[in-house]
């Protein structure tokens, strides 16, 4: 209030008390959705549970500071007697006795409104009604297995979601609560409410009218029992099969499971066994007499809906990024994948071309792509929007200056995420990548009933891709198909390379036209561009445990397809980035490619800041005092191989 007082001349309090036992049984319902599961606590002190952070100086106690009202006033007068404006407390009564009340009409009069000229609709309905007495069991048998926060202090949406699925379809009586008790609760404050009456209604006979007729003398012991009962089996179908969300939310811990030596040895018996009867099944042909043909055995159930699957392949091909690539390594590994990928049957490849900014390097591209009969999509780059764009000194405020002794003593990680927040704009614009990978996503969606969104040097064997559109075709009610990826040293060991899954990698993802989620355009390249997707659609990973770091946007689950994703059976490869990079292309040299990558995005940045002549205080290399990067020669030794 002192604070308000600052910016207005004059102050009105409006305080609206109810009679106690009714206020509790009304806010009862609150408190099963805040995470309460003690179904009898109804005239209970829940302050401790509700405010689990507060001031060591502040009182929790409901009943003295709640459910008080003499308590109540006289902190609202103190507050009203410290603000330097004119400030009125007005005290008012949700239900008073003897005559009938409206709080709408009496709100509105309030803010100086006559209820007669306020248009009422049929539309209008009450929001946060009570729960009945069913609905508030389940809700309470489900707080007792699922948290109201998560670790990290957010709320739990997933039981959030299902608490809020139990209200719609569990509909019935009020609960019931018996007199006695009722009375009780309203007379541990009959001294307070007089002094109220005192000082706020004088006139009045008593504050509250004191008709406890509503509730029941006695409770039904069947009709609780019966409840009960009701509540435990509907609390267990909405937990594990009304929705699912309670899997949804332990689907990490379902996964460790998984992963277990016992559960991996059990699943390999079940599938020698699953094997073993396809193989019979498929040999149980009848052979009629008179008759040399054979009847076939019908397909299995998820053969007979494969045949018209369409797929696409795109690819965002980018610029070269020195040191990290060689000089025309793109063009490189697009001519090896245009010359030695199968083209496959039911599939189209398509080619995004990302703001190339050589127009020769771009018109080769074209050239190859269009002759190998593949669709081409182009994103151009422009020097004028690249110019106006500025640096975000913004993010370097309250941080260690870039030259400074503390700032070289941060981790290499922390520095390059500190330069990236300051060139965030020119990042976002010159490697769009995930812009690009949204365009190839939408013309595959649009144009066939998978799409599988690679990077460019990502290739596709005939093994490889039989695999992943067989898993695409099983992969029912999953709109996402994560790819395992594997780094290849050398192209030439491409066909002896091992297509298992290979988990250690960053995946790549297919989608079906029936998928939501999008890339992420908010996080830019070299910045969790493409786990954020990941991240959202609960894919494990050592990303899911990554910090959010300050001035990151935040990762939002995707609506309704969290965990609906299937892991494909097959790797695709990754060709290499330059000769002689075997030491950076092991899993374990992670940390060295993305320094290196880094590197090379600030580097390419002060080459395209130079090219655009950009003002020279917005230059990159002018704050950060960038090692010039020679370009090098192409690579020489540079094999092909035969398709896989």
């Amino acid at each position: 209030m002192e604070w308000i007082a600052g910016y207005v001349q004059d102050i009105e309090i409006v305080v609206v008390l109810r009679r106690q036992d009714r206020l509790a049984v009304s806010r009862f319902s609150s408190n099963l959705r805040a995470g309460n599961p003690d179904i009898e606590s109804i005239f209970a002190d829940e302050s401790r549970r509700l405010f689990t952070v507060a001031p060591a100086e502040r009182a929790l106690d409901d009943l003295q500071n709640f459910y008080d009202y003499q308590r109540l006033l006289d902190r609202f007068s103190q507050a009203a007697q410290r603000c330097r404006v004119t400030t009125r407390l007005r005290t008012l009564l949700y239900d008073p006795p003897n005559r009938a009340h409206d709080p709408v009409a009496e709100f509105l009069a309030l803010l100086g409104l006559n209820p007669a000229d306020v248009p009422v609709s049929d539309q209008y309905h009450r929001l946060n009604p009570a729960l009945g007495d069913l609905a508030q069991r389940v809700v309470a048998k489900v707080n007792k297995r699922l948290a109201y926060q998560r670790a990290d202090g957010a709320f739990n949406s997933h039981r959030r979601a299902l608490v809020h699925k139990i209200e719609e379809k569990i509909k019935g009586p009020a609960r019931a609560v018996d007199r006695q008790s009722a009375m009780a609760f309203y007379q541990r404050f009959s001294e307070s409410n007089e002094a109220v009456r005192r000082r706020y209604f004088p006139q009045a006979d008593s504050l509250f009218d004191e008709d406890f007729e509503r509730y029941p003398e006695t409770l039904d012991e069947a009709q609780q029992a019966s409840a009960r009962r009701r509540a435990k089996w509907l609390a267990r179908y909405y937990l594990l099969g009304g929705g699912g969300l309670w899997l949804q939310g332990h689907a990490g811990r379902i996964w460790r499971v998984l992963q277990t030596r016992l559960y991996r040895r059990l699943y390999r018996l079940a599938s020698r066994g699953l094997r073993g009867v396809k193989r019979l099944y498929r040999a149980c042909t009848l052979r009629l007499g008179g008759f040399s043909s054979r009847i076939q055995a019908p397909a299995w159930p998820w053969q007979q809906a494969q045949a018209t699957q369409h797929f696409t392949i795109a690819r965002i091909i980018g610029n070269d990024l020195p040191p990290r690539q060689a000089k025309g390594q793109s063009l490189r590994n697009l001519r090896y994948i245009l010359e030695n990928e199968p083209n496959f049957q039911n599939c189209e490849k398509v080619f995004v071309l990302n703001r190339l900014l050589d127009p020769a390097e771009e018109a080769s591209a074209c050239a190859m792509i269009e002759a190998a009969g593949h669709r081409v999509l182009r994103r151009e780059f422009s020097c004028q929007d690249y110019r106006a764009l500025r640096l975000d000194r913004g993010s370097l405020e309250r941080q260690p200056q870039i030259t400074s002794d503390a700032f070289l003593a941060l981790p290499k990680t922390e520095q390059f995420y500190r330069f990236f927040q300051l060139c965030r704009a020119k990042i976002a614009y010159a490697f769009d990548i995930n812009g690009a990978r949204n365009v190839a996503l939408a013309y595959g969606q649009k144009n066939g009933d998978w799409s599988f969104v690679f990077d460019g040097a990502c290739f596709l064997g005939e093994r490889a891709a039989q695999r992943l559109f067989d898993d695409a075709r099983r992969s029912a009610g999953r709109p996402y198909l994560i790819v395992p990826m594997r780094r290849l040293v050398d192209v030439a060991d491409i066909a002896q390379a091992n297509c298992q899954p290979n988990w250690r990698e960053e995946p790549q993802i297919g989608f079906h036209r029936s998928a939501k989620a999008t890339f992420d355009t908010r996080f830019i390249y070299g910045l969790q561009d493409k786990t954020s997707l990941l991240t959202a659609l609960g894919v494990p990973g050592r990303w899911q445990h990554w910090r959010v770091k300050p001035g990151m946007p935040k990762i939002e689950a995707v609506s309704g397809e969290r965990f609906r994703f299937k892991r494909a059976s097959a790797s695709v490869f990754r060709l290499p980035s330059r000769d002689g990079s075997a030491p950076l292309e092991q899993a374990q040299a992670s940390s060295q490619r993305h320094n290196q990558r880094n590197v090379a995005v600030l580097c390419a940045l002060d080459r395209l800041d130079a090219l655009c002549d950009v003002p020279p205080e917005e230059r990159v290399g002018h704050l950060l005092d960038l090692p010039r990067q020679d370009d090098e020669e192409p690579n020489k030794g540079y094999t092909t191989g035969s398709a896989v």
